[in-house]
């Protein structure tokens, strides 16, 4: 049975989302992590959930309601990641309605993600879900 609910930040899920998120090709450690997530839940416009499917941990999602002098506000998924154990099962599509419901307390009329050009399924699987490719764009970061 899925259940989505909000993150906790004990240890067993804590190693868990690290997995993920190492899953998904970034580096990590728990300590980050959960310095990340104190940080992020610190904030009222970001939702960090996750899915249990048969009492395991098996995703996550974060959202962040976001604003833009040159656009209007927006609910983006800064993250999204499904074991790979687990995908197929409609639980990345659960998380995204839990987000669009969280998004609508912001009025906002849309909301974004971004995918890696590398992340081939993900371009498969959005647009199953009705999201539509608004632009292709380069990321830069500057060390400081």
């Amino acid at each position: 049975m899925l259940q989505i609910r909000p993150v906790k930040l004990n240890d067993e899920e804590l190693k868990t989302i690290t997995e993920l998120s190492i899953e998904l090709g970034y580096q990590a450690d728990v300590s980050s992590t959960l310095s990340r997530l104190q940080q992020i839940l610190s904030h009222d416009e970001h939702l960090v959930l996750v899915a249990e499917y048969d009492a395991e941990v098996v995703g996550w999602i974060h959202a962040c309601y976001c604003m833009r002098v040159e656009s209007d506000a927006f609910v983006e998924i800064c993250g999204l990641v499904v074991s790979s154990k687990s995908r197929g099962l409609g639980i990345a599509k659960q998380l995204i309605e839990v987000c669009k419901s969280w998004a609508s307390k912001f009025k906002v009329s849309k909301l974004r993600v971004r995918s890696n050009v590398q992340r081939i399924e993900a371009h498969a699987f959005y647009p199953k879900l009705g999201f539509k490719a608004s632009k292709d764009s380069r990321v830069y970061d500057l060390p400081i």
